[in-house]
């Protein structure tokens, strides 16, 4: 099963069967100012995978993957933040098999991916090449930016201005709709539902956004950052698809926000990376 099937069953499953909170005029207007402001600091993402499935130390498949996803620019060099989960299309069956065990006579496989080529689409359309920064398999985090040096500084989300809510708090998700939308920039009004403090703070909303949210940047009515969406990879033995008629929480994946300040921390060792060929 691919990483895309599996992470949109686990989004579906958790989907609630009514529409997602209704605009009022006050949010409206908030919701306006926030898409003026920051709907630049949100790309695509185009992405190229080389995959490869090992058994026992033998290649046995192999095939390419292309995908597109929703990054947020942090930093005016282009250095931009989104899912570990979206950009290695492995990472996910691999963390199943791993967590579903191997009996003594089943053979050792696994998949393995590596981005064979990775483009940013900027707002006004224009297609820069890219490079993977920096990864971190904790958070689920990818860092990239662009391999040649933007002519001019790029819109960058502030990650210092974080705000955090609490339960049933309203909040806007900042994205871009696909290519069959033109890459159009998109809002949506969710509710903070609950308010996870161990083993490290997240912020999970109502799930009314589908998987066009990951990677991108959740703000306040006011305007402040409160994180970006990711997904809480948490599996036990015996999880895993098997699971999935447990929901989402079943398959140990989640949709959450991740605080901007911890984004900042991270992103500090993405910073000091160097980018190949870099001009």
């Amino acid at each position: 099963m691919s990483k895309r099937i599996l992470i949109a069953l686990a989004v579906c499953l958790l989907l609630p069967l009514a529409t997602g909170p209704a605009f009022s005029d006050q949010e409206a207007d908030a919701g306006k100012k926030i898409v003026k402001k920051w709907q630049d600091v949100v790309v695509t993402v185009k992405i190229v995978n080389q995959l490869r499935m090992v058994v026992e130390g033998r290649e046995a498949n192999k095939a390419e993957n292309k995908a597109e996803a929703i990054a947020t620019i942090i930093d005016p060099s282009g250095l931009a933040v989104l899912p570990l989960s979206v950009t290695d299309p492995t990472r996910i069956p691999n963390l199943f098999s791993e967590a579903q065990g191997r009996g003594e006579d089943s053979p050792r496989s696994n998949y393995e991916s590596t981005v064979s080529d990775l483009k940013m689409v900027l707002p006004d359309g224009k297609e820069v090449p890219a490079q993977v920064i920096l990864r971190d398999k904790d958070l689920d985090l990818t860092f990239i930016r662009p391999t040649v040096k933007p002519e001019k500084p790029l819109l960058a989300l502030d990650l210092s201005q974080n705000a955090a809510p609490e339960v049933l708090d309203p909040v806007f998700l900042m994205t871009r709709l696909g290519k069959v939308a033109g890459y159009a920039s998109s809002i949506s009004l969710l509710r903070i539902q609950s308010v996870m403090k161990k083993p490290r703070t997240f912020f999970i909303p109502d799930f009314t956004a589908d998987e066009s949210g990951l990677g991108a940047p959740v703000f306040t009515l006011d305007g402040k950052i409160i994180g970006i969406m990711f997904l809480r990879i948490f599996l036990t033995p015996g999880g895993g698809a098997g699971n999935i008629l447990g929901g989402a929480g079943g398959m140990g994946i989640i949709p959450v926000i991740l605080p901007a300040a911890d984004v900042a921390e991270v992103a500090k060792q993405a910073t000091k990376q160097e980018v190949k060929g870099e001009k």
